[in-house]
């Protein structure tokens, strides 16, 4: 692990992704008055959507992230057609820096269908991001997108904005983008990055099996980026900031490992004392959130669980996480019954279920930012 650590690093390095405070605010502006050309009403108690991003389907070959993803996918599209969900796809959804659009397409067929379904039933909003970029080009969407997703017109959007309405009051307003905004590979380092990543980290995932999705595996970009997106949103009215791009799920403008650790103090607080009652519901408590715990650690390096998590933030950053997890886990954010989920597929015994990771009312959410 330490050395495909290494490896991975050092070759994102030269792939980039360097921004400024400066340029991802600016961005971010830019973003946010795009989206108000894009709005969308959301019905809290009626309209039900679940976001996703960061799928990075390949070749399906070890290079391929979204490879041992898949299942668990197709599994969360069949769930949540059947139930009616809306399905947003967050950007990076095709790894266009290593592979070509047409090795992608005739990859991810059954992705594809699944898809089309949402769109064809007009349930099917698409953003694109920085690996899949040239989306943003409505004459290579026609090319190659149009056809696999039926006659309904597609169109992929930088930006979306939800405006958030509870009966007859608006509660607030949700901004949807990738998360790359304000990065400053633009021109001929992009040229280098793509270059790095297809003909130098390609050949190697695909002997090696190592996966690099920067900045995936880099958690000092990933905790800088994290907190300038949140100042940033903290200082909108009534904002709520949903973002991929860092792979990282964050629920409520904390990391999912930094709430486990806090509901995991506070459940350990006065134990022993309800153990010597004979309660255990606690006991039983702590054990699933140790076990939860457990997992997400699992996925991180020593400099990962080392950082330090923002100090009683609003609400109002969230990000998806991705579907690219390299133990075929992928999660995503749902909207519906008034609340957002941050949720993982599959549960914790490998069922192909989704299990609800943390949960808030979009009322009180909205309600903390005012």
């Amino acid at each position: 692990m330490a050395k495909q650590n290494f490896i991975a690093k050092a070759l994102c390095r030269l792939a980039g992704d360097l921004y400024t405070k400066e340029s991802t605010e600016k961005s971010l502006e830019k973003a946010l008055q795009k989206a108000r050309e894009n709005v969308i009403p959301l019905d809290i108690h009626n309209d039900k959507w679940i976001l996703f991003s960061d799928h990075h389907k390949g070749g399906k070959n070890r290079a391929d992230d979204f490879r041992l993803c898949e299942a668990a996918y197709l599994n969360a599209l069949e769930y949540y057609f059947e139930q009616g969900y809306s399905l947003c796809v967050m950007g990076d959804v095709d790894e266009l820096w290593e592979e070509f659009p047409s090795m992608v397409i005739r990859s991810n067929g059954a992705t594809f269908a699944a898809e089309k379904q949402f769109h064809e039933a007009g349930r099917y909003i698409r953003i694109w991001g920085n690996h899949d970029e040239i989306w943003g080009d409505p004459a290579l969407v026609q090319k190659y997108l149009q056809p696999l997703y039926g006659s309904k017109q597609l169109e992929v959007s930088e930006s979306i904005l939800f405006e958030v309405r509870s009966s007859d009051d608006t509660l607030g307003r949700i901004l949807l983008l990738h998360g790359h905004q304000g990065t400053q590979n633009e021109g001929e380092s992009t040229k280098v990055a793509k270059w790095v990543l297809h003909n130098i980290w390609r050949p190697i995932q695909v002997v090696t099996g190592f996966s690099c999705n920067t900045p995936a595996t880099d958690w000092q970009i990933r905790a800088e980026r994290d907190k300038i997106i949140y100042a940033w949103t903290a200082r909108q009215p009534r904002l709520i900031l949903i973002a991929g791009h860092t792979h990282a799920p964050v629920f409520e403008s904390y990391s999912h490992r930094a709430r486990l650790i806090a509901e995991l103090s506070d459940a350990q607080q006065g134990v022993e004392k309800l153990l010597e009652d004979g309660k255990t519901e606690k006991l039983k408590q702590i054990e699933k959130l140790s076990a939860d715990l457990q997992r997400v650690e699992g996925k991180l390096s020593p400099d990962e669980r080392a950082t330090q998590p923002l100090i009683d933030p609003l609400p109002c950053y969230f990000n998806t996480g991705c579907c690219s997890f390299a133990d075929g886990d992928i999660t995503g954010i749902e909207i519906a019954g008034g609340e957002m989920r941050l949720v993982r597929w599959p549960d914790d015994n490998g069922e192909p279920r989704r299990k609800v990771l943390q949960a808030g009312s979009l009322e009180g959410i909205f309600g903390t930012l005012k």
